[in-house]
């Protein structure tokens, strides 16, 4: 299983294609983003923000796929928002992965992702952070998913507990205020709901457009975007929560954030971004650390209430390449 490989411009800006027979990709060389996945170049999942909408200082949110750090007890920091410019190296491995990473940002910390082949309409994408400084850090990777809940209509969920027979329980964190004057009012939270199904308790996400956001324990480490009009579902399967292990915000290892739109005229959604959330490490000056995330798209809209989202796994996917 290899990519086919074509470097391109796309929204203007220098990229790599990186295409399967049932998912095609595109990552800047300018800056290190994933600016497209889909079923095909016309069909994004994936939300852009070309005219700086969102924006921080000098750091602009630019969508897609990014990958931040988060550190201990603090998600969200002053360092998260360094400015993440390339140019952007492009390497390729035997296997026919393929490997994209970023200059040292501000914090000395290098970023970059691989990204692997895994079946025609399945990847593998290794988020990595390598601690380029001559002193220690200390955090969690934090890979965060843009997509575009508006032309898709899409609906959001993932699997809330273990159905373990000794001891089942989760944690759920509400925030009604964070950095930058963001806050989540009661309207917006209400586009969250859990829904209890045949022993499963899932968190619903319906966005409308109010500003809001949650993070919650992932036991499986598995979340879903579902797209009712063009009968698909993106999958993503991150490692499971870890009991043993601590994390950026404590008892959570997945998150969701729902963008308010800038045009008064459409006060929709503009976007939703699906963010997994690695384990605190302590990096040694030149040690790496990395989260892998699976993406894989179905044919299917999969019904969030009666789906048994705890099959849709990392272990699952793998093992059902093994099986092929």
């Amino acid at each position: 299983m290899r990519f086919t490989r074509r470097d391109i411009q796309f929204q203007g800006q220098s990229a790599v294609h990186l295409s399967l027979a049932g998912i095609e990709l595109v990552i800047f060389t300018t800056f290190l983003r994933i600016a497209h996945l889909g079923p095909d170049i016309n069909t994004n999942l994936l939300y852009l923000d070309p005219e700086g909408k969102f924006r921080r200082g000098l750091w602009q949110l630019r969508g897609g796929l990014r990958v931040w750090w988060a550190l201990e007890g603090a998600d969200e920091h002053h360092g998260a928002y360094t400015p993440d410019t390339g140019p952007i190296k492009v390497g390729e491995f035997e296997d026919g992965s393929f490997v994209f990473t970023a200059p040292p940002d501000e914090m000395q910390l290098v970023k970059g992702f691989i990204i692997r082949p895994l079946a025609d309409s399945m990847v593998d994408v290794v988020s990595f952070v390598k601690n380029a400084g001559d002193m220690l850090i200390s955090g969690g990777i934090w890979p965060i998913t843009c997509t575009d809940p508006v032309s898709t209509d899409a609906v959001y969920t993932s699997r809330l507990n273990s159905g373990d027979d000794a001891w089942d329980s989760f944690t759920v964190v509400h925030f009604p205020k964070w950095g930058g004057g963001h806050t989540t009012s009661d309207d917006g939270d209400g586009q969250f709901s859990q829904v209890i199904s045949d022993g499963q308790w899932l968190h619903l996400l319906l966005p409308s457009g109010l500003e809001a956001k949650r993070a919650w324990t992932s036991p499986f480490g598995g979340q879903a975007m579902i797209i009712p009009n063009k009968d698909m579902t993106l999958f993503k399967a991150a490692p499971p929560y870890n009991h043993n292990l601590s994390y950026p915000i404590p008892g959570c290892n997945a998150a969701m954030y729902v963008g308010p739109s800038a045009q008064v005229d459409n006060p929709g959604p503009a976007m939703v971004e699906m963010e997994d959330i690695g384990p605190n490490v302590k990096l040694l000056p030149g040690e790496m650390t990395s989260l892998p995330v699976l993406f894989s798209l179905a044919n299917q809209a999969i019904n969030p209430t009666t789906c048994d989202l705890s099959v849709f796994t990392r272990e699952h996917f793998l093992e059902s390449l093994k099986l092929a």
